[in-house]
């Protein structure tokens, strides 16, 4: 049975959902907990509607996400908007600043803020309703929870089964910790990311809650690479020796010494190599604004990375420190 593949706004509501159903269920004071979560949705979700440009720029994604409209579609349609807005501007109408500051980045983050927000408000407002019953207030809560996570899976898309990576090391738990621990200090990875949610990435399993990268695909593409020179990370049989034997064609090619035969060898243990690696990078992390990696943007990197001198890109030297750290901790 095929896993699947949750849209962005899926994947960001499911992080934010997992952190937020964990707080919520261990607090003592669920109803101020509630009122203080709620304020903030309200306030930003109040803006939106008494904006005129915000307000359109949210309509025109309404109705473009029940038509099944394309996110590259609705954005161009936002962009023309911003233009109209901007002519206003000019011509001494006072405009929010959103208009002036954001790009197309901007505006799909926006957009999914306002989905978020939604989204979230409503389940705030379930539960308040069914705190103010009492009765069987703990199952119909749970209950009013489990819905919530069904709902964000109904436009789920079926695809190949989305693993992570494996830890190789028999002292996986402390390896993970010390890198789960390095990156969020750095600012490598978003700083709400739980030690749970990290180790999942490392289970050979389903990922169903990606990270989020915030530096460069560089740096992203290098902690892998290095993970993988320090067998930290676990590869199928037949594979490392295929990743080790481009390594050394990958010398021939740049000494301008391979053979037709061998750079037809290069290329198809590449192409192996780097199709089990992309599709678990896509399955584990984001990048900052929130958009999952394709195998595109990261072949691209890494054959840009493969031309750098040394294949290290700026800022990867601290990486390779860490790494080989933490491939030094044992029990």
């Amino acid at each position: 049975m095929p896993a699947v593949r949750r849209t962005v706004i899926q994947r960001y509501k499911a992080i934010i959902f997992l952190k937020m159903e964990k707080l919520y269920l261990e607090s003592k004071h669920r109803d101020r907990f509630l009122s203080v979560m709620k304020i903030p949705l309200n306030n930003f979700l109040l803006e939106v509607v008494n904006d005129p440009y915000m307000s359109e720029v949210n309509e025109i994604f309404l109705v473009g996400s029940t038509l099944n409209r394309k996110i590259k579609d609705l954005l161009t349609e936002a962009e023309k908007c911003r233009s109209k807005w901007l002519d206003q501007f000019y011509y001494g109408v006072n405009v929010n600043e959103f208009v002036l500051k954001n790009n197309r980045v901007d505006i799909y983050k926006f957009m999914v803020k306002v989905t978020v927000a939604s989204f979230f408000l409503q389940v705030i407002n379930n539960l308040e309703t069914a705190r103010s019953r009492g009765g069987l207030r703990e199952r119909e809560e749970l209950s009013i929870i489990r819905k919530a996570k069904e709902e964000n899976n109904t436009e789920q898309v079926r695809t190949i089964k989305e693993v992570g990576f494996e830890w190789r090391e028999e002292n996986a738990s402390k390896q993970i910790e010390a890198l789960y621990n390095k990156l969020l200090k750095r600012g490598y990875i978003d700083r709400q990311t739980s030690s749970e949610q990290f180790n999942q990435l490392f289970n050979s399993q389903p990922v169903e809650f990606p990270v989020m990268w915030l530096k460069t695909s560089f740096l992203f593409m290098y902690l892998i690479e290095e993970l993988l020179n320090q067998k930290l990370i676990e590869m199928p049989d037949g594979l490392e020796p295929k990743r080790e034997r481009c390594k050394e064609l990958l010398i021939k090619i740049n000494r301008r010494t391979i053979t037709e035969e061998e750079n037809a060898e290069y290329k198809s243990y590449l192409h192996e190599v780097s199709r089990w690696q992309y599709e678990r990078m896509a399955a584990c992390f984001v990048n900052k604004t929130v958009k999952p990696y394709n195998s595109d943007t990261l072949k691209s990197t890494r054959n840009k990375l493969i031309n750098q001198q040394d294949g290290i890109p700026a800022g990867g030297g601290e990486l390779k420190i860490m790494i080989a750290d933490i491939a030094a901790i044992k029990k």
